[in-house]
């Protein structure tokens, strides 16, 4: 018994008062050492049912988002609901290589009355794309799409990168799966409750995706230097690959996604880009030692990569000139130039990006099937031609 005495004095206090009294704060202990909890419900019952930060209940506040400065790389695949709720004419949508294209690049080469948005973020696969597309084509004041026909997109239809799993998660909770919003969505909405605008202080300083400043850029890594001028000097010889017939059944994402996309975009009136980053010329020396080494298929090398956009631009034709092309590859000031990029296949320098996206403006690097075989005629010279 004087041991059970001792546990109730440290829990509860001494019953100084008599029976009485301790009943009264046995009866009070459990509120007060629940209270954090019921309030941090409160707020994840706030944030779903007030703010809906994601836009995703038919109820909530008029989602409000920053427009002069990044979210973060794991949050900014959550607000695509959000961010579509919004007047924007001008859209890119698609995965990392081009997802620091800044919005201000866009309207700079498009014009400010746009009000463009940058849809795209790391690790996004064909299968995610759907639902970016689907919501994407709900705008009400939509005019253009720019879609990222990125390496990414070669891949199978049911592969999914942790963005989209989340996100699935996320769209899909209400306040019982609070646990999927985080203390940066709790802030972020009472900044929306308070400030008007769905944000946090420390976002403001962003302006570029997350992962493109994890590291410096190529040139500054020398471990990244030397392997790159080691896989050009080994596989000068094979490169290039070998041909095979062209299958553009091997591409799911074309038939499953694309082809709905332009014919949904067409049926609005909204014209649409298909942009093909450009990659160094090193890369493609880069995938044919991982190909040999690791006995990918050759399709994950420069005749996949170039199957691969000649079946884009067969699909582009079947819909006329409101679908255009684009490929900026033979531009040798881009893909020349390895301090552009972070790594093998991500451009770092935010005048590269500036310059992809004003090729797109000026139509000066659109890929037909007309000019098809001269423009991979001069990009494999270019690749061959290659020094560090």
């Amino acid at each position: 018994m004087g041991v059970i005495a001792s546990l109730r004095r440290m829990l509860y206090g001494a019953p100084a008062q008599g029976p009485g009294h301790w009943r009264w704060t046995r009866r009070l202990f459990l509120p007060f050492a629940l209270a954090p909890f019921i309030a941090g419900l409160g707020g994840l019952i706030l944030i779903d049912y007030i703010v809906d930060p994601y836009a995703i209940h038919p109820w909530g506040l008029t989602p409000r988002l920053a427009d002069d400065h990044q979210y973060p790389d794991a949050e900014w695949p959550l607000l695509l609901k959000a961010a579509t709720r919004q007047d924007h004419r001008l859209v890119l949508i698609g995965a990392s290589t081009l997802a620091g294209a800044s919005s201000q690049d866009m309207a700079d080469a498009f014009g400010a009355d746009t009000r463009p948005v940058n849809l795209a973020y790391p690790l996004a696969h064909p299968g995610d794309t759907r639902l970016v597309v689907d919501e994407v084509a709900k705008m009400p004041h939509l005019e253009r799409v720019l879609f990222v026909m990125d390496l990414s997109l070669m891949v199978d239809l049911n592969e999914r990168g942790e963005p989209a799993r989340r996100r699935e998660r996320v769209f899909s909770s209400d306040w019982a799966h609070a646990g999927d919003f985080r203390w940066d969505t709790l802030v972020g909405s009472w900044h929306r409750l308070v400030d008007g605008v769905y944000d946090r202080p420390k976002w403001k300083s962003l302006q570029q995706p997350q992962f493109l400043t994890a590291y410096p850029p190529m040139t500054q890594r020398p471990a990244m230097m030397a392997l790159l001028h080691q896989t050009v000097s080994r596989n000068r010889d094979h490169v290039l690959g070998h041909g095979f017939d062209i299958n553009c059944r091997e591409y799911p994402f074309l038939d499953a996604v694309l082809i709905p996309a332009l014919a949904k975009f067409r049926a609005r009136g909204v014209a649409v880009d298909l942009v093909f980053p450009p990659y160094p010329y090193g890369y493609y020396y880069h995938l044919i030692a991982k190909q040999r080494s690791e006995r990918l298929t050759d399709r994950s090398t420069y005749p996949g990569l170039m199957e691969f956009k000649r079946c884009v631009v067969d699909i582009a034709d079947r819909f006329g000139p409101a679908v255009t092309v684009h490929a900026m590859d033979n531009d040798q000031t881009i893909a020349g130039q390895i301090d552009n990029y972070f790594d093998f296949a991500h451009l770092a320098r935010p005048q590269a990006y500036r310059a992809v996206i004003e090729h797109v403006a000026r139509r000066d690097s659109v890929l037909t099937r007309s000019n098809f075989d001269a423009f991979d005629r001069q990009l494999r010279a270019h690749i061959l031609s290659y020094r560090m």
